[in-house]
C-alpha cells in the first residue's frame, strides 16, 4: 500500500491534529491515514480521501476546506484547500495567492579548509529575513572563531561565533530579495577549520500565485 500516514482526533473534524509522514510503518485502531495518490490494496479508489480504521475495517472521509494537519517530517502545518493540503499562509487572496513564512534547515558537516559552503538553503524568488543556527560538534582546527554569511557578504549574519557544542548565531537582516538559490558560508577567522558539525535554519519569506486559471 502507498500512503501518507496521519492520526486525527475524530471528534474534532474540522480542526484536526494530523500526523503525516512519507512512510506507513504500522496500522493503528482508531487511526486515520492520509491515502496516497498511488494507493494500493485496501486504499486503491481512495486517493487524497482519509482512512479510518474502525471495527476491524477502513471507513473513508473526504476532507473538507479548512480542516488542519500536521507533517512530521517537515514540521509545520498544513490545511486543506479543497484540492491539496497547503501550508497556510499569513495573508491570501480569494483568487488565490498570498504571503508564507517559511523555514528550512540543513546540518552542514565542515570539511577542512579556510570556509565552508552549504547546498542552497534560500530559494530563487525568496525575501530572506535571516539565519539560525547551532554548533552540534565542536568546531576544530586552527581557528578561533568563524562567520556566517552568503558569498559577496560572508559575514551578513555573524561573526566571532564560538567553536564549542551548542554555540549559536541568531542573525537577522533587513528583507533581502534572493533572487537565484542561494548558499550560506562559513569562514574560519584567525585560521582554518578541519572539522565539526552546524546546524543551519535559513528564515524566509515566499510569494505564491494566484489560482490557475
Amino acid at each position: 500500500m502507498n500512503c501518507a500516514s496521519v492520526k486525527i482526533s475524530a471528534s474534532r473534524k474540522r480542526r484536526m491534529a494530523v500526523l503525516f509522514s512519507s512512510t506507513l510503518v504500522s496500522l493503528l485502531k482508531r487511526s486515520i491515514y492520509a491515502v496516497g495518490a498511488t494507493a494500493q490494496d485496501d486504499f486503491a479508489g481512495h486517493a487524497g480521501q482519509l482512512a479510518l480504521f474502525s471495527n476491524g475495517g477502513w471507513d473513508y472521509i473526504t476532507p473538507a476546506i479548512g480542516w488542519q494537519g500536521y507533517d512530521v517530517s517537515a514540521r509545520e502545518i498544513l490545511r486543506f484547500d479543497g484540492v491539496t493540503w497547503q501550508r497556510p499562509q499569513i495573508s491570501g487572496a480569494p483568487l488565490g495567492g498570498g504571503v508564507e513564512v517559511r523555514s528550512a534547515s540543513l546540518d552542514l558537516v565542515i570539511a577542512p579548509g579556510a570556509s565552508a559552503t552549504t547546498d542552497p538553503i534560500f530559494p530563487e524568488r525568496s525575501i530572506g529575513l535571516g539565519v539560525t543556527g547551532l554548533v552540534t560538534s565542536t568546531l576544530t582546527g586552527t581557528l578561533s572563531t568563524w562567520a556566517i554569511g552568503v558569498a559577496d557578504d560572508p559575514l551578513r549574519f555573524g561573526s566571532g561565533i564560538s567553536l564549542g557544542v551548542n554555540s549559536w548565531v541568531k542573525g537577522p537582516q533587513a528583507p533581502l530579495v534572493y533572487w537565484s538559490p542561494t548558499a550560506l558560508t562559513l569562514t574560519a577567522e584567525g585560521g582554518v577549520f578541519s572539522g565539526g558539525t552546524v546546524r543551519l535554519v535559513a528564515h524566509y519569506i515566499e510569494l505564491s500565485l494566484p489560482d490557475w486559471v
